[in-house]
């Protein structure tokens, strides 16, 4: 498995090891939150078993409070996490979101919206 077996959608975090990314898996098209860590922060912080631990405790435990771990793989950069995406838990459930309008013109009125663009990827 390669990255580029993934469409990246959008970026949706980024940290100390990395950055996270909203992407549709190309054969299957299932959606899925891909955790990026390069290899050369992991190494300099003295991180890899803390890098080992999560991979482990995403693949064994079973829980409602811990996305799913699908797939890890690798490459001579960066090591991969592609999990279940939150977004689209959120989605499932949540699919729209109030808000209250901000400009000047609207102000204090309410309305429904979809985050822009989301909705494209759910299909």
């Amino acid at each position: 498995m390669r990255f580029s077996d993934f469409e990246v959608l959008l970026q949706i975090g980024e940290g100390g090891y990395g950055q996270v990314f909203l992407c549709r898996k190309q054969d299957t098209k299932e959606l899925c939150a891909v955790k990026r860590m390069e290899k050369k922060r992991i190494l300099e912080r003295k991180k890899v078993e803390n890098t080992f631990v999560e991979r482990d405790v995403l693949t064994t435990t079973r829980s409602p409070w811990l996305v799913k771990l699908l797939y890890s793989f690798q490459d001579y950069h960066n090591v991969y996490l592609a999990m279940v995406s939150f977004f689209f838990f959120l989605f499932s459930f949540f699919p729209l979101c109030f808000f209250k309008a901000k400009n000047k013109k609207n102000k204090n009125k309410k309305g429904i919206c979809c985050w822009r663009g989301f909705e494209s990827f759910i299909k």
